[in-house]
């Protein structure tokens, strides 16, 4: 997100956060970036409803002028997330760059498994942490994640 947010060509307004990963992480880390970059950020669930809710949230921060975090799947999210998840998260896997599809390496914005657990982690088992295959020219996820 700060890298979107950082580019000279960016458009976004604002984001719906995946509830999903609110559901672990919470979303205390989202205030930052909306202060940082006055941006409003609405947690959204994935059913229509949720979406549609979020969507509405989402509307009324631009109109209003605010930018904020707010939480609309609150009946999953809260604000600090699920914290023995995060510890196990933590004891297995470490933060590392990652790859993302059209846009390519982004520092310390994923995971892989920690040393301890590589017997597991399949990039090391099979040898194919550094494989590379080429976008075809039709796929836009770049464009569809920075425009």
């Amino acid at each position: 997100m700060r890298l979107i947010l950082s580019s000279p060509s960016n458009r976004v307004q604002g984001f719906i956060a995946p509830g999903h990963v609110c559901t672990v992480m919470g979303y205390r880390e989202y205030e930052e970036l909306v202060s940082e970059f006055h941006v409003p950020m609405v947690v959204g669930g994935f059913e229509p409803l949720d979406l549609l809710e979020a969507i509405s949230m989402l509307v009324s921060q631009l109109e209003e002028g605010r930018a904020e975090v707010e939480n609309q799947y609150v009946r999953s999210v809260n604000q600090e997330g699920n914290l023995p998840a995060q510890n196990i998260l933590r004891e297995v896997f470490e933060v590392s760059d990652r790859k993302w599809r059209g846009i390519g390496s982004i520092a310390e914005s994923g995971y892989r498994l920690r040393d301890e657990y590589a017997d597991f982690d399949a990039e090391r088992v099979f040898d194919v942490g550094d494989s590379h295959a080429e976008e075809p020219k039709e796929c836009i996820s770049a464009l569809v994640l920075q425009d």
